[in-house]
């Protein structure tokens, strides 16, 4: 037998409890949605974050170089400047065997997957290394000194790597 019941038919104490729970579930579903909007919200600020920490590290790699205008002024005027050259290049060399490690890397991710990015991020990071060859160089031309053959350009400091690898592989000396 079929029973049909109209909404006068329902007890009174259920329905106060049928209502309380429907409250209690709209409470429950703006709470989880206001929780949702906050996550998607910390998801971009921690996205930003990234960014802002990725700004700051290149900028103190721009600083980080450790002979200065004072120290190329004190050279010249103490008559140290084959301290501050060397310095110069130390300083010159460590920065670009990152760049080099950098470039490699990007070439090698272009080669194997061909892709526009990894060519950008490649051109980047040789622009990184045709920028330290010339604070380098500009450095050295305060001291009335050239940089020395290799570090002429990046493209040769890469090619003077380079062979220097293939024959340390071959074995010669």
């Amino acid at each position: 037998m079929l029973l049909l019941y109209s909404s006068y038919d329902i007890d009174p104490a259920v329905a106060e409890v049928s209502s309380s729970v429907d409250t209690v579930t709209i409470i429950i579903s703006i709470i989880m949605v206001a929780a949702g909007a906050l996550q998607i919200i910390l998801f971009f600020k921690l996205w930003q974050m990234t960014d802002d920490v990725t700004k700051i590290k290149k900028q103190l790699e721009e600083q980080k170089a450790t002979v200065g205008k004072e120290d190329i002024i004190a050279a010249t005027i103490t008559g140290d400047i084959d301290t501050a050259y060397k310095r110069i290049v130390d300083d010159t060399v460590t920065q670009l065997i990152d760049a080099r490690k950098q470039y490699k890397y990007q070439q090698a991710l272009f080669k194997e997957y061909n892709q526009a990015e990894n060519k950008n991020m490649m051109e980047e990071a040789h622009g990184q290394g045709v920028k330290i060859i010339d604070r380098a160089s500009r450095k050295c031309a305060a001291l009335d000194r050239e940089l020395p053959a290799q570090l002429k350009s990046f493209d040769t400091y890469l090619d003077y790597t380079n062979d220097l690898i293939q024959k340390y592989l071959k074995g010669e000396e």
